[in-house]
């Protein structure tokens, strides 16, 4: 995460029973409704994270990040209709 006041701030959050998601700079959260769907990067280095309250302290876990800066449509394919 970018900044340690971020950090505390998503802990105090955590501690109040609530579950929250953060992303760096470059990274996107996607959500279906009101679920988590997946974390996307246009930055290879961004990461996306998860805290929740966890037996009385706060878990904070790493998302697995979908780098898109490689992912490109091949000559040809059908992308959409406009």
């Amino acid at each position: 995460m970018a900044s340690p006041d971020a950090r505390t701030s998503f802990a105090r959050v955590a501690d109040a029973g609530i579950t929250g998601y953060a992303a760096d700079d470059g990274a996107a959260l996607h959500f279906t409704g009101n679920q988590f769907a997946q974390a996307l990067s246009s930055g290879e280095s961004s990461s996306a994270y998860l805290f929740r309250p966890m037996n009385g302290g706060v878990e904070e876990r790493a998302l697995p990040v979908t780098y898109l800066g490689t992912q490109r449509a091949a000559a040809g394919v059908k992308i959409g209709v406009w």
